[in-house]
């Protein structure tokens, strides 16, 4: 009976204690959202895309976020941050300090400053805004960069080992033209991603050794276009590429190409739609190539292309379709659909 009692004891001890301890472990793992602005301090201009780092008190990463076009950022944690760093290339970081810190969930901090930084020299910059991943190169797009571009083609142009050409309308990767286009991670088709406005796309990836099921496919590289994910609201975009010739040498067509394309797209937070129609048309009628045949010493007229000898891209014409409709499930998990419809004659 002794020895049953003192069990009972050290059970009923054993409950106290755990009991007790409780409110310090749900405190330990309590979670709230930290939140904050970052501008300028000479401009007074908000900040897109400055990392902040939030750490604890061993300097330990409790997570990490950038800003959004007005500056603002938020993030959830799982317990009450020590320190939280933001920086901003071209610019002295900015530090909050345990003080600041220390008020209750939600934590909604005073809007910070940044000085220029002068010492910073201009490769410094640029090197800084590429992240080397795994098996990727994660480029920042910046304003100067969206400023000198009016798609996506024209940004992608501007990225170290990328080319774009307008006439063939493609996108080389080094040598390599076999490219794999995601947007988000989502497979979308060159002629939308092609529309899209340089003030969405927050980052770009660029695989040159793709993997798995990519490299089975043959693709010799992976662009990844990572879009804003507080875009919401209506684009339009509208373009035509023509080439006239003003030389005569083209037979009755004064006109080479024209390529006229037309896309809307809607987002809001959870949902985008997008449609596009291009169409192109093209009639060459120039010489192609340059036979020369002798006799004797007599140089007789190149032959040139014509109506009855034409080459591959004359009274060419082409119709593009493209329709899509994207859903975000969660954070995770997007439902995505797509449609395209080509037709071309000569």
């Amino acid at each position: 009976m002794l020895f049953n009692k003192k069990k009972k004891l050290q059970t009923v001890i054993l409950l106290f204690f755990i009991l007790l301890g409780l409110p310090t472990l749900q405190a330990q793992q309590k979670i709230g959202e930290v939140s904050g602005k970052v501008y300028a301090k000479d401009s007074k201009k908000p900040l897109y895309g400055a990392n902040i780092v939030v750490l604890t008190e061993d300097s330990v990463s409790l997570g990490h976020t950038t800003s959004n076009e007005e500056g603002e950022w938020t993030l959830r944690v799982n317990q009450q941050p020590f320190q939280i760093v933001v920086s901003y290339v071209g610019f002295e970081s900015f530090v909050y300090n345990e003080d600041a810190l220390k008020q209750d969930f939600p934590i909604q901090l005073t809007p910070c400053y940044l000085l220029p930084n002068t010492q910073l020299d201009e490769l410094s910059v640029a090197a800084s805004r590429v992240e080397h991943l795994t098996d990727a190169e994660k480029y920042l797009i910046t304003e100067e960069m969206r400023s000198k571009a009016s798609n996506t083609m024209e940004l992608l142009d501007q990225i170290h080992g990328l080319r774009f050409d307008k006439v063939a309308n493609t996108v080389r990767v080094g040598n390599e033209t076999h490219i794999l286009f995601l947007v988000d991670g989502l497979e979308r088709s060159k002629d939308y991603i092609l529309t899209l406005d340089p003030r969405r796309i927050a980052t770009v990836e660029v695989s040159k050794s793709p993997k798995g099921r990519y490299m089975s496919e043959g693709y010799g590289a992976v662009i990844n276009v990572n879009l804003k994910k507080d875009h919401i609201g209506y684009d339009v975009y509208l373009s035509n590429f023509s080439i006239v010739n003003l030389s005569g040498n083209n037979g009755d067509d004064w006109l080479h190409t024209e390529q006229p394309l037309v896309n809307l797209t809607y987002t809001n937070k959870k949902l985008s739609a997008y449609a596009l129609y291009g169409y192109g048309r093209a009639f060459w009628n120039t010489p192609m190539q340059k036979y020369v045949k002798y006799e004797g010493v007599e140089e007789k007229e190149s032959e040139k292309t014509n109506k009855k000898n034409p080459n591959d891209l004359y009274a060419y014409q082409g119709n593009v379709l493209v329709g899509g409709l994207n859903y975000a499930i969660n954070s995770n998990h997007t439902l995505a659909l797509e449609g395209n419809y080509n037709f071309s004659k000569i």
